[in-house]
């Protein structure tokens, strides 16, 4: 053990050299090591450098900050069904220490889901829960102002794209020309949008929030940051898109990729099982029912422990993935315990999660160890 701790620390000395682009180990006995150590700096100098060369984590990731816009689904979360009943039954027990008044969101849910469901604690069932909210924040005055200034920007810009072609020496000359062109031409909806535009303006303006000299034309400004701010998300997006592009075109060829894989080995598949089938032996054995419960095979059964240590089972493989089961009890022939057992629906168990086998015969198998036992005395050939 001294000897291999005093080895460690040697080897770590000389890789300290080594990292720490020392060069040279002055005086020991490792001085020896000093060629040696010259030689591996540059190595580790460009180990040093990839391990700090990194790609934008945005493109690692394959995430930016506009990728939530593309997302259609809402949000959701995996839950055990016994901690929703959990905390469900915690806020209804301690929901008058929680509410602030009766119009309180935390009162109307519970009161809307009534009784607490009944729900063991030990049940792993998970659900998916989508999040909604259903009470969305009540905006103060300041917020609802500065919300009207963003809608009003917006429904300025958007009468411009609706209504082009008009000029004037302020804003507010020239949307009531429009709103007057419109009316004149008998579009009422486009009129009524123009004239809520310069009611918020006039509202805004009120509040201190734009100015309303020169008709407004301070708040030009405002839209031509907006239409800046536009452009640039325009441009996120377009970016976004193109990697959205990239990516799609890559799984593609990664689809392909596997869709051949899965058909080379479904072939592969097909040729193993046909050989096998061409030299396939049947084979029978008989077991009694202790040992199979030994072997855990036997999960639970409907036979009398009384009964249990006189019954025998005959296995027959009819094909390489079929068998015949047969149970008796010596000199009672109105005993039996016959079934099919089919391999492939025993691999379906086992792939979806079951652990045992319910032969319809008053009989459940172990899917494990019963797997493990027919490798063991049908498939497993010997050397």
């Amino acid at each position: 053990m001294a000897i291999t701790a005093l080895n460690l620390i040697s080897i770590s000395t000389v890789l300290k050299a080594v990292f720490s682009d020392l060069g040279s180990i002055r005086e020991g006995p490792l001085v020896a090591m000093n060629d040696w150590i010259e030689s591996k700096v540059p190595e580790a100098k460009e180990y040093l450098k990839s391990a700090i060369d990194v790609p934008n984590a945005e493109d690692y990731l394959q995430v930016s900050k506009y990728g939530q816009l593309a997302k259609k689904e809402k949000d959701s979360i995996v839950i055990l069904l016994h901690e929703i009943c959990a905390m469900h039954k915690l806020v209804a027990t301690n929901v008058k220490e929680l509410i602030i008044d009766d119009e309180d969101p935390v009162k109307v849910l519970v009161e809307e889901l009534g009784e607490v469901p009944r729900c063991p604690s030990d049940d792993e069932t998970e659900v998916q829960l989508v999040l909604e909210n259903r009470f969305p924040p009540r905006l103060n005055k300041t917020d609802l102002k500065k919300n009207l200034k963003i809608e009003t920007i917006d429904g300025v810009i958007g009468v411009f794209r609706n209504i082009p072609g008009f000029s004037g020496d302020t804003l507010l000359e020239i949307l009531v020309r429009m709103k007057l062109h419109c009316r004149k031409h008998g579009d009422k909806e486009l009129a009524d949008q123009v004239n809520q535009v310069i009611a918020n303006l006039q509202n805004l303006a009120k509040h201190g929030l734009v100015s309303a000299e020169n008709g407004f034309n301070s708040v030009l400004k405002d839209i031509q940051l907006e239409l800046e701010a536009r452009g640039r998300r325009k441009g996120e997006h377009l970016k976004e898109i193109e990697r959205l592009k990239l990516a799609i075109a890559e799984l593609d060829e990664q689809k392909k990729h596997m869709d051949q894989k899965i058909t080379d080995f479904e072939t592969y598949l097909v040729s193993v099982r046909k050989i096998a089938e061409e030299k396939f032996e049947s084979k029978v054995k008989k077991f009694e029912y202790k040992d199979l419960q030994k072997l855990k095979v036997i999960h639970d059964s409907e036979i009398p422990a009384s009964q249990q240590g006189k019954v025998k089972f005959t296995i027959t493989q009819v094909s390489m993935e079929e068998f015949e089961i047969q149970g008796k009890i010596k000199n009672l022939p109105g005993f039996s315990r016959d079934f099919h057992l089919e391999l492939e629906k025993l691999l379906e168990a086992k792939e979806d999660g079951d652990v045992t086998f319910d032969t319809g015969k008053g009989l459940e198998l172990n899917v494990a160890s019963t797997l493990v036992f027919l490798n063991k005395e049908f498939f497993k050939t010997k050397k």
